[in-house]
């Protein structure tokens, strides 16, 4: 047998590949090999580079210059190697709608949102379609930069609706970190929120295929919420939804379809004794205008 140290020998598992190789390059028969190996604290060569350090497994690994090199360098299987260097693909993404659709809101794209989640993109086209919404509707979309252009656009549209029912605009007189946007003579404490029109693709979905989505963040600072309802492109005002905070409930966002939906030109007469009375989308359906 040859007198190598524990080192030299863990080498020659690599190059040999087994314990059952190891014993037929020395001669040894099973009984013997088994000895070596416990004595010598040899591993195989897949437990050895998982137990190395990362940054040696990298190394390694840049040293071969692939994946099947450093398989034929160290005695082991290319696809024995791909979890130690590899996440396993992901096979299905199983996202709640409200999320799907916050990131087509921030990002636009399929393309861009399956490369920042590190998926293919018929992924993202299967989420789409296991919610039965409208893909073109999600991606067509024009106004604004940002997040805060969109939100502060529809505050001014806001205020131009209610005119002198305004007596504080927040963001002019506390900033950005504002609780709440307007001080309105009739309506209280209001917090504005807006969204982009969605759609279904069945148009018999839940009775009607269009719907917005707003957040009900800042409920305990806030009398009322107005739901700015634009167009999927995000440039026409095409209607608007009232509804007293405490009647939100406690859903991180609330949903308003088209039927629900009220006429723009109500919003200038519409007052707080009214928005207390409409009921969330899980009670009913808001009055006919």
């Amino acid at each position: 047998m040859l007198d190598l140290t524990q080192d030299e020998y863990q080498k020659l598992v690599l190059m040999l590949g087994s314990k059952k190789a190891l014993g037929t390059y020395l001669g040894l028969d099973t009984k013997q090999t088994d000895e070596l190996w416990r004595t010598k604290n040899l591993k195989s060569p897949l437990t050895w580079l998982r137990d190395q350090p990362r940054i040696e497994q990298l190394e390694r690994l840049a040293a071969a210059g692939s994946l099947k090199k450093l398989a034929e360098k160290i005695g082991c299987s290319e696809s024995a190697l791909r979890p130690i260097y590899m996440k396993e693909p992901v096979r299905e993404l199983n996202w709640e709608e409200d999320f799907l659709l916050a990131q087509f809101e921030k990002y636009r794209s399929v393309r861009l949102i399956a490369h920042l989640f590190d998926v293919n993109e018929s992924l993202i086209r299967k989420e789409v379609e296991r919610h039965d919404l409208e893909l073109t509707e999600l991606i067509d979309y024009s106004f604004g930069a940002n997040s805060n252009s969109k939100g502060r656009r529809a505050e001014l549209e806001y205020a131009k609706y209610r005119g002198d029912k305004i007596i504080a605009d927040k963001n002019l007189t506390h900033g950005s970190q504002a609780e709440y946007d307007f001080d309105d003579r009739l309506l209280g404490r209001v917090n504005v929120k807006s969204s982009r029109r969605y759609r279904y693709r069945a148009k018999t979905r839940r009775g009607s295929p269009e719907f917005w989505k707003f957040s009900a963040s800042g409920r305990s600072t806030t009398d009322v919420f107005v739901f700015m309802c634009y167009d999927h492109q995000m440039k026409d005002l095409v209607g608007f939804y009232v509804i007293d905070a405490k009647a939100a409930g406690m859903s991180k966002t609330i949903t308003i379809t088209a039927r629900e939906m009220l006429p723009v030109a109500k919003m200038a007469e519409w007052d707080r004794a009214v928005a207390s009375t409409m009921p969330t989308e899980a009670e009913g359906s808001a009055p006919e205008a």
